[in-house]
């Protein structure tokens, strides 16, 4: 009898095992040091470093996470890169002037030598700091170093020499010096190369990326001069180091914008697809020479439509439609034209579109919306098809508001602006204006970085707009206006009938487009009537009611899901206006608007115009809505339904539209909350994380990441009221928790985690942010302990010293006793 067989599988699984250890504990080749370590860690490391200083909670440093460690790990041994969490360390941070997160230093031999302003995808990493460590210009000693230097990516610059030490070596080392962060130097003094390409004895040659070669120019370009100086080599190389047609990169993108330049976006890798992508570069560059022959001054570039997806967004364009390219110019000055044919195989959809633009016969593409059809209020509306008619008008004074929808400091000046109007309405020389800059291009000289950014355009004086800097209080504007209006400001008199003009002027707007309320197709303006129109939307308590005023051309209504624009007028019995808006986007069942429209508005077909006359609970209910509409109030609807479309992908938004989908979600949230139905708030609450929340393909700018940022807390700290009012104390410490998170020293969060009674200890993982549930980590039988009042008062303390006014917070430090009921909403 043969012995057993021992068992095999216990080998390989152990193997395995050890295997799949071994990978998981990889180390990450970023070094990170805190407060006790960060100077011993940079004198261990001599030379060249890298240091990021970055927040967990931070969107451009959780983008940057992957670029850096990849970067990171090619860069091994050559230059380290370091990261300090700043939330943890604030000493070093402060030490350094840390004031906004991702900040990226160089430090050499332990000292700060600067901020690091290179480009922030891994190659541009490894490409930026190669330069930076090693010598401005590399020594090639063989032909096998001078084949695979140029053999590179990016474009190289060669010096060749008989030897290292004339004039000429001399400049071209002054030039490599100068221009080492953004181009590739080398030199060589092997007598091979120098008589393969410079016979004379010593010259300069720019080699082009091999993967860009083409037959429309040459790969290789001589420098031309007989003189070698640094000036000289410094043009040579910026007139020709791009060529015809370069393929356009987050990290080349400063070199070659700013000038009149036509970008053909489409689905650009060279790293997968490099002959796909040379397909359509080469029907670009065959156009392109062909008018750059002829001598029609433009630059041109190809372009990933992924990656700057936002530019395409500026242009109207779609990122995600189609093969070929879409095509757009813009000029140095700011003007933009966009190729409306679509790109043929043969070129000659590109070459009428080039024709066109050189011809002059091309209209300027302006992202604008609808020109306002009445424009009467006491603030007007500026959009860009607009803007010159009104704030470029020679003979007016006006002061402009640039605003973005989601903008809580703009929400807070509405009322003051528009009453600033209002006492200006009867000046027949100023102007008051307002425009949304998310949705409207900025024209130039008008720059707007933050909002709300307002401007002065004196009469006469159209090109020399003056920023105003001042307070925005009423008597601010007005005492700024004194002094820089051409003409005295004309004002209303004080309270003089106020309300009787503000209800006077709102009854006529609403007349005018609301027609008559004795209609007859509406029976008496009453909710105690029962309500008879015609039309196709009877709900069963027949308290709302439809009456079509305009057919449209056609086209299905909307769907469960699809996303619909509307313009909206709204107006009371007595015929004042409490609802304008030219373009109100939702999406019907999500809660973002009242019944009338969520009801009503997918009844109707693309370009229908319709009446809806609401009662109060279809409107705003039985409470209202202060200060304008009061409670109980019916009003009636005048809807036009502009689009309807799939409800898009929230990863493929522009940051502004995800901003002003949150902002409308929370802001509904609110009013569900006031009225105490706590159910529907938090629905409302948690659609706004969905939009403020998760991945973009459009990665937002600074402003626009600390505006998302801030709403997340402010929604999530709402989410907490709402499950406290629920009666669910542990989601709504989670929640407080996942503010926390984003903000640590959020007063709001602090407050609410206060009152619930209980500190987390150091050691336990702050939880999700992530809705609906914000990753709880505590039983509701903890919640409920009585005896740890004195953890909670520090937490209130230290919510007192961020916010010295919180009466709440006070009382409950003194007493060591609150309910659930004292929590406030975040507003």
């Amino acid at each position: 009898m043969s012995a057993p067989r021992a068992s095999q599988p216990a080998l390989p699984a152990a193997l395995l095992l050890i295997l799949l250890l071994a990978l998981g504990a990889r180390a990450s080749d970023v070094v990170e040091l805190t407060d006790a370590d960060f100077e011993s860690g940079l004198a261990e490391r001599p030379g060249l470093v890298l240091v990021e200083f970055f927040a967990p909670w931070c969107g451009h440093c959780k983008r940057l996470a992957p670029e850096y460690e990849s970067a990171a790990t090619r860069l091994k041994g050559i230059v380290p890169l370091v990261k300090v969490d700043c939330t943890a360390n604030s000493n070093t941070c402060n030490k350094y002037g840390v004031s906004g997160y991702p900040t990226l230093k160089i430090f050499r031999d332990g000292e700060e030598a600067g901020t690091y302003d290179g480009p922030r995808t891994a190659d541009g990493i490894v490409s930026h700091l190669k330069k930076q460590a090693g010598p401005a210009s590399v020594a090639l000693s063989s032909v096998a170093e001078f084949e695979k230097f140029i053999g590179d990516k990016d474009a190289s610059v060669v010096g060749f020499f008989g030897d290292a030490s004339g004039d000429a070596y001399s400049e071209f080392m002054k030039a490599a010096n100068s221009l080492r962060d953004n181009y590739r130097f080398a030199h060589t003094t092997e007598e091979q190369l120098v008589q393969k390409y410079r016979e004379d004895g010593e010259g300069i040659v720019l080699f082009r990326p091999p993967r860009l070669t083409n037959k429309f120019e040459e790969s290789s370009i001589k420098y031309p001069e007989d003189k070698i100086t640094s000036g000289k080599i410094k043009k040579f190389i910026q007139e020709n180091i791009f060529g015809i047609c370069p393929h356009m990169t987050e990290d080349n993108k400063d070199l070659i914008q700013g000038k009149d330049l036509l970008v053909a976006y489409y689905d650009v890798d060279y790293e997968k697809n490099a002959k796909g992508s040379n397909y359509w570069r080469n029907r670009v560059m065959m156009i392109a020479k062909k008018f750059l022959d002829a001598g029609h001054k433009l630059s041109y570039a190809v372009a990933s439509r992924k990656t700057f997806g936002h530019e395409l967004s500026e242009f109207g364009l779609d990122s995600s439609v189609g093969e070929a390219p879409v095509v757009a110019i813009r000029t140095a000055k700011g003007d933009k034209y966009v190729m409306q044919e679509e790109f043929s195989r043969d070129g000659k959809a590109l070459e009428r579109f080039l024709q066109d633009y050189f011809d002059g016969n091309l209209k300027k593409y302006l992202k604008s919306e609808p020109v306002p059809e009445s424009n009467d209020g006491p603030v007007k509306v500026v959009v860009a098809e607009n803007f010159d008619e009104i704030v470029n008008a020679e003979d007016k004074d006006v002061l402009i508001e640039f605003y973005a929808p989601w903008c809580g400091h703009c929400k807070n000046l509405e009322p003051k602006y528009k009453e600033l109007g209002e006492k200006l309405s009867k000046d027949p020389n100023i102007i008051i204006a307002k425009m949304d800059a998310t949705a409207n291009d900025v024209p130039s000289p008008y720059e707007v970085r933050g909002f709300p950014t307002i401007y002065f355009a004196p009469a006469g004086k159209k090109q020399s707009p003056k920023k105003y800097e001042g307070g925005r209080e009423v008597s601010d504007f007005i005492s700024y206006l004194k002094r820089e209006a051409t003409n005295t400001p004309v004002l209303q008199e004080e309270e003089k009938s106020k309300k009787s003009k503000k209800k006077g002027c709102a009854l006529h707007q609403a007349k005018q487009s609301l027609g008559s309320f004795s209609d007859p197709g509406f029976a008496p303006w009453s909710v105690t009537v029962d309500l008879v129109a015609a039309g196709v939307l009877n709900t069963e308590d027949r308290l709302l009611r439809k009456r079509v005023v305009r057919t449209g051309p056609g086209g299905p209504r909307p769907l469960p899901g699809q996303e619909v624009s509307v313009k909206v007028l709204g107006a009371l019995e007595d015929g004042g206006l409490v609802e304008r808006d030219p373009r109100l986007i939702f999406v019907p069942g999500h809660g973002d608007v009242v019944q009338a429209l969520e009801l009503g508005v997918p009844t109707m077909q693309p370009g229908e115009v319709s009446f809806f006359l609401a009662a109060f609970p279809y409107a705003y209910g039985r409470p209202g809505r202060e200060p304008d509409v009061p409670p109980e109030a019916p009003l009636l609807f005048e809807v036009t339904l502009l689009e309807v479309r799939d409800d898009p992908d929230l990863q493929s938004l522009p940051p502004a539209d995800r901003l002003r989908l949150g902002s409308q979600r929370r802001e509904r949230g609110n009013f569900h909350f006031a009225r105490a139905d706590f159910t529907a708030a938090l629905r409302s609450y948690r659609l706004s994380l969905r939009a403020l929340d998760g991945p973009t393909t459009a990665p937002p700018g600074p402003e626009e990441e600390e505006e998302l940022r801030e709403q997340r807390v402010k929604c999530l700290n709402n989410c907490a009221a709402a499950e406290l009012k629920l009666g669910r104390a542990e989601e709504a410490l989670a929640a407080c928790e996942a503010a926390l998170r984003i903000s640590p020293d959020n007063g709001r969060a602090l407050l609410r985690r206060g009152q619930v009674g209980l500190v987390l200890p150091h050691t336990t993982p702050l939880p999700s942010a992530r809705p609906p549930s914000y990753a709880p980590l505590l039983s509701p039988q903890l919640l409920a302990e009585q005896g740890r009042d004195a953890e909670a008062v520090v937490v209130l303390k230290r919510a007192l010293e961020l916010d010295p006014a919180n009466k709440v917070c006070e009382a409950g430090c003194e007493g060591r006793r609150w309910s659930y009921g004292t929590w406030y909403q975040e507003r």
